[in-house]
């Protein structure tokens, strides 16, 4: 068999998690292709969900390699960042990105046409984090059409299969729900005719959050449950921790709260033998949002309390401290209606920059304008009118400039909302209103609720 043929064999077989058969042709491989070895053998550790273990062999390979064999040492970066990438551990990610990025641009012509598949993946890289981390989403989109124009021009069906579902991914975040919808099918088809099951766990919970944007939770809660048998085939504990808490908090949307319990004893049972920090922290925002929504005092405050211990915590996800903070909100702004007092609106306030200096030092639009909104509301119980209606203005302007056109809607809801209430408003402002009086005509409920749902992905 020539190389190329070997090569092309041993992707089908990682892409179909034929490991063992994988690792009997990289044994075959000529000495001169060692570092392709080792970066399919990282392949595999990865998709068996052995991130620690990847990084210590790829750091092993690197000790190994000359300094100036960019070559060799791009290949073990893009390994290790997509390892850190599955341990949400973004900042190294972003770290062994541009140490990749430094090597390729000190390669030959005939070497960077041998690091196709490692340019592919690390635009696919960038593309999640822009859009995880920073929620630039246009910026993700172009990554991610970067990725897949590369992976068509060399027949990278797995990477094909995988960007068509990132690309959807987004569109589904945007709003374009129909073309999302046909990108999912289209990925679907790729790797059940070239029997890709690598790429299951990702595709499938794209195909998920697609399903609850429109609005067919039961659909839903169906291909969520096969997510987390994928999971849990790959023996992947952290993907198992966020399917369990995802279930928990779908379940508990279509009120079947003994159901919820099932799933939610079995995350705290993981937790209790795992001390994972993502582990951990899905299991705290699941039992937080079980207490929410009871309606016992005592069990509210207990959510508080765990949706507090993850907001104030040392080490932060963004997506999860955005999330608790969100809720912790939701759960202040209740109080704030019950009860009117200065105190719990200082709090909120409090939390509202906690929230503004995350999205800030993460670069996160989409979070930007969520921040913006809020403050709309905060500044209507003020009664700053004007503040609300500008600040209402300034993110409709850059939700239309980023092209977020389901946000883009929802804001135009927020400012329809506020138009036909601004008599009301002059009134309570006239005459001095309590806050508890504005509380009952401030519309923040179904914002909110809007905004759990898009992170509950």
């Amino acid at each position: 068999m020539s190389e190329e043929g070997l090569t092309d064999q041993i992707d089908k077989l990682i892409g179909s998690e034929e490991h063992d058969r994988a690792l009997s042709l990289i044994e075959e491989l000529p000495v001169h292709l060692h570092i392709e070895a080792a970066a399919y053998k990282c392949e595999i550790l990865i998709d068996q969900g052995k991130y620690t273990e990847t990084i210590s062999y790829a750091q092993s390979v690197l000790e190994k390699t000359s300094n100036d064999n960019y070559y060799d040492i791009l290949k073990m970066e893009n390994q290790i960042s997509r390892a850190y990438f599955r341990q949400d551990d973004y900042s190294n990610t972003e770290l062994h990105l541009k140490k990749a990025d430094d090597c390729y641009k000190l390669l030959t012509d005939q070497q960077k046409n041998h690091c196709n598949k490692e340019l592919a993946s690390s635009y696919n890289l960038k593309g999640n984090l822009f859009g995880l981390k920073f929620g630039d989403l246009l910026q993700a989109l172009e990554f991610y059409n970067k990725a897949l124009q590369l992976n068509r021009s060399i027949g990278y069906k797995s990477g094909i299969s995988a960007n068509l579902g990132n690309i959807a991914l987004i569109e589904t975040v945007r709003g374009d729900l129909d073309t999302a919808h046909n990108h999912l099918l289209e990925a679907q088809s790729i790797s059940e005719n070239e029997g890709i099951v690598s790429g299951r766990y990702f595709l499938a919970g794209n195909l998920r959050f697609n399903l609850m944007k429109r609005g067919k939770l039961e659909e839903a809660l169906i291909k969520s449950k096969e997510v987390l048998a994928i999971a849990k085939e790959k023996s992947d504990e952290i993907f198992i921790a966020n399917n369990l808490r995802f279930l928990v908090t779908i379940i508990l949307d279509l009120n079947r709260k003994e159901e919820a319990k099932s799933y939610l004893e079995e995350l705290q049972a993981l937790a209790s033998k795992n001390p994972n920090t993502t582990i951990q922290i899905n299991n705290k925002l699941a039992m937080a949002y079980f207490f929410k929504l009871s309606t016992r005092a005592k069990n509210r405050t207990k959510a508080q309390e765990l949706f507090e211990e993850i907001v104030y915590q040392d080490v932060h996800i963004i997506g999860y401290t955005y999330n608790a903070i969100i809720n912790l909100l939701d759960i202040l702004l209740d109080e704030l209606k019950n009860y009117g007092e200065e105190e719990v609106l200082e709090e909120i306030n409090h939390l509202v920059e906690k929230l503004s200096q995350l999205t800030e030092e993460n670069n996160s639009v989409s979070s930007k304008l969520d921040v913006m909104i809020i403050k709309s509301k905060l500044a209507l119980i003020d009664g700053d009118l004007n503040k609300a209606d500008e600040l209402l203005k300034n993110s409709l302007a850059m939700a239309k400039e980023y092209q977020l056109g389901y946000t883009e809607t929802r804001i135009n809801k927020e400012k329809k909302l506020l138009e036909g209430d601004l008599d009301k408003w002059n009134a309570l402002v006239k005459r001095g209103a309590s806050i508890k009086e504005k509380m009952d005509l401030l519309n923040y409920k179904d914002y909110i609720s809007k905004s759990l749902k898009i992170m509950e992905m």
